[in-house]
């Protein structure tokens, strides 16, 4: 269990590169969706039709958008459950001092009889 949570813990910490890159991502979609081949390359032309290639690209792109996606849905999924987990460890440990405080407390009187 500690080596999922420490795995969870590390999914978490990933969130906020796994946003930054979904954000890239979809900045890049936008880009290449709505700018034509030469506009995209810096020409100052009227609009061309779009390049052949712009549909594999944003296809490739809109597919690596929704992995990140799902990553990022993940990692937010092991955040919660991290916080979860760790709650409940701290919840245990509080109810492991006050067992430990009676059975300390039963020796005591077992010793005093």
């Amino acid at each position: 269990m500690t080596r999922r949570v420490k795995e969870l813990e590390k999914q978490a910490a990933d969130l906020p590169a796994i946003s930054a890159r979904a954000d890239k991502l979809k900045a890049e979609v936008r880009a290449t969706h709505m700018l034509p081949c030469a506009a995209r390359d810096g020409a100052n032309i009227a609009p061309v039709p779009r390049c052949a290639g712009d549909r594999s690209q944003n296809r490739e792109l809109t597919e690596k958008l929704e992995t990140l996606q799902e990553l990022l849905e993940a990692a937010s999924a092991a955040e919660s459950m991290v916080e979860e987990l760790g709650a409940q460890k701290m919840m245990l440990e509080d109810r492991v001092s006050q067992l430990q405080a009676t059975v300390e407390d039963l020796e005591v009187r077992a010793c005093a009889l």
